[in-house]
């Protein structure tokens, strides 16, 4: 039991850090997240979404995850 009571102080103490220091980084302008891929990668991806490709293709095609390329059709309105 003691040793469940170490690591359970240990994870909120460890939790809390990890919270004090996102809140500096994002009070001193740091940018927290993944960088987006260029803006002429996401106009291919889109092009190709366009004419009909999936997205296992278009990653294959672009050397690209598919993660990248789902992000990238969420950051893209849907047309109405």
């Amino acid at each position: 039991m003691t040793s469940l009571c170490l690591f359970v102080e240990w994870l909120l103490t460890w939790s809390v850090t990890v919270c004090r220091r996102m809140a500096r980084a994002k009070a001193n302008g740091t940018k927290l997240g993944r960088r987006r891929v260029k803006p002429s990668v996401e106009a291919r991806i889109l092009e190709l979404r366009a004419n009909g490709d999936g997205i296992l293709k278009i990653g294959r095609k672009l050397g690209i995850g598919t993660s990248v390329v789902q992000r990238v059709f969420k950051q893209e309105p849907q047309p109405s």
